[in-house]
């Protein structure tokens, strides 16, 4: 299956993951799902997409700026893993349509993670 999805983290991290082959179709897909979780809860839900496995991106990415992780009240970051030279530009300009600076890139897992989790203690304090 090349895209899956699934709450992470005391339901506030979306961790997705993207695998060769996908179509652009296939990320539009989740959205409903994508939106239901963040629908679900009223703190921000930051997004973790794994794109080590995607290869090529598909055409017309740039619509994906339309996505819940971008566009709901309670979406956070967005941190993607793996993401080549042409993945990173493309996500900074998702960034600079919405005008907001919520893109991170890491190379792993670990650094991934430790970053959301700063955050998401962060969140917490700020939501007592």
């Amino acid at each position: 299956m090349p895209v899956t999805i699934e709450l992470r983290e005391e339901n506030r991290v979306i961790f997705m993951v993207f695998e060769a082959p996908l179509r652009l179709q296939e990320i539009f897909d989740i959205y409903p799902l994508d939106k239901s979780y963040r629908d679900h809860f009223s703190h921000k839900i930051h997004a973790l997409v794994d794109i080590r496995k995607m290869g090529k991106i598909p055409a017309g990415v740039l619509s994906a700026r339309h996505a819940p992780d971008f566009t709901h009240p309670n979406s956070g970051y967005v941190v993607v893993i793996g993401a080549d030279r042409l993945a990173r530009v493309m996500g900074s300009m998702m960034a600079q349509i919405q005008g907001k600076n919520f893109f991170k890139f890491f190379d792993t897992h670990e650094e991934a993670w430790t970053f959301l989790r700063k955050i998401i203690a962060e969140d917490k304090q700020a939501e007592v």
